[in-house]
């Protein structure tokens, strides 16, 4: 059996193996995010602080493209992996990233020459508004690095190779880190300093991944030469990866619009809700892991045609995905004005530690819900099943967002968090359904 095989032999261990290195990257790729945030917010002040804040939620929609289309166009990859066609597989893999580095090359130049005006339809406040350009202005240099990382990540992932993408998160965080105490704290760059350190440490990640990549393919002899572009298969990548790209962007702008309603509160309640997202996705990282293990796995095993191993491994991820929530959500209840304090550290404010506490103190008694999603997720996305997948996200989106805009001027900023566990219970019963019809096995993406 190949290593990363995930269609043959046992179930439980195998499966925990190969999730373990997308725990581990995942909660290192927080690190990422939170680094920025932390430096800059203990050595910058309170806006620099505000507009990184404002330029991790914009940033977030790009990452979420990439992530989106290297997820969309590994469940092809992984599908032709499963059922031996080495060839198909190559030119999948070596045809979506030409395909996406391009992309990203497009979307990274319209965005520079718009981005004043899309910090201001997103409502930036005004003594932010420059330290959020500075940052996004130097982050959207970096797009080809990101979309090319995440694109081969990915890859890796559907071929059960998932300690090469932690390998490489671990350099590039390190470098992070190192590059953001020198540009903040040594050379006083602020915001655009932070911004400078991640683009450096993501480039290096995307050049080492690449030449991996390169060597990792070679060692899967097909039936001759393999074409570095199949314009043929653009299509099946983009059927699979547009919707999947579509999904995580709409969420994306969606949590940026979202934020745009706490905007208006004012720096304070922006810094807050800014610590309190960093947390989200802390808490997020162990589900992302099991869905995107059960995603491969899904993927590999119906292009090998054994769909009965996979309602086995259904059952073992939620048993895990269980797990955790009663872990972390008792951390987040407990601990939540410590966690909340250590993203805001000398720029502590009242409004802002009631922001934080109270969005990460009552969403996460509904971590089970958002777990029970991205479990979901996994199962949709490595069938391909990618429709029911991008409405139930946008139902769950559309909720926040309708919820956020109506009630939180006459009631507040809490009702912003009080619509979360609501969007999620509602994509968890559409899901839900879906997974239980068994119709996504119908699903052909090769």
């Amino acid at each position: 059996m190949n290593k990363g095989n995930l269609t043959e032999g046992p179930i439980a261990k195998p499966l925990v193996v190969f999730m373990l290195p997308l725990l581990l990257s995942n909660i290192l790729q927080q690190l990422y995010n939170m680094a920025d945030t932390i430096i800059v917010g203990r050595f910058a002040g309170i806006e620099a602080l505000a507009g990184v804040g404002a330029g991790y939620s914009l940033s977030n929609v790009y990452i979420t493209v990439a992530l989106g289309l290297g997820i969309g166009a590994s469940v092809l990859a992984g599908q032709y992996f499963g059922a031996g066609r080495y060839d198909d597989m190559k030119r999948t893999i070596s045809t979506s990233l030409l395909t996406f580095v391009l992309s990203a090359v497009v979307l990274m130049t319209l965005s520079l020459v718009f981005l004043r005006q899309i910090l201001t339809a997103l409502r930036v406040p005004s003594d932010a508004f420059e330290s959020a350009y500075d940052y996004m202005k130097i982050i959207l240099l970096g797009l080809p690095f990101v979309f090319a990382y995440n694109d081969i990540a990915s890859t890796f992932n559907a071929l059960g190779k998932s300690k090469y993408p932690l390998a490489f998160l671990v350099v590039s965080v390190f470098f992070n880190v190192i590059l953001d105490l020198l540009f903040v704290v040594r050379f006083s760059m602020g915001a655009f300093g932070a911004a400078l350190a991640t683009v450096i440490a993501q480039g290096i990640s995307a050049a080492l991944s690449f030449v991996l990549l390169l060597v990792e393919l070679a060692h899967y002899q097909g039936q001759g030469r393999t074409r570095i572009f199949d314009a043929s298969l653009v299509r099946k990548i983009l059927n699979l990866a547009i919707p999947s790209m579509v999904c995580n962007t709409v969420i994306s702008f969606g949590m940026m619009v979202v934020q745009a309603a706490v905007n208006v509160f004012g720096s304070e309640y922006l810094a807050g809700y800014a610590a309190a997202m960093r947390i989200d996705g802390i808490t997020a990282a162990p589900y992302v892991a099991i869905s995107s293990a059960l995603s491969a796995f899904v993927a590999q095993n119906i292009g090998a045609k054994k769909y009965d191993r996979i309602p086995k491994a259904l059952h073992i991820s939620t048993a895990i995905m269980v797990g955790f929530t009663v872990v972390l959500g008792g951390s987040v209840i407990l601990f939540k004005r410590q966690m909340i304090g250590a993203f805001l550290g000398g720029t502590v404010s009242e409004i802002a530690m009631f922001v934080g506490c109270g969005y990460a103190g009552f969403c996460s008694w509904f971590f089970v819900l958002l777990g029970l999603k991205i479990v979901f997720d996994g199962i949709l996305r490595g069938a391909g099943d990618m429709k029911l997948f991008m409405i139930a996200n946008v139902v769950n989106l559309a909720i926040r967002i309708s919820v956020s805009y109506a009630l939180s001027p006459i009631y507040g900023v809490q009702v912003i968090w009080y619509a979360v566990p609501i969007g999620w219970a509602a994509c968890v019963i559409m899901e839900g359904i879906r997974v239980a019809s068994g119709k996504w096995k119908t699903i052909k993406a090769m």
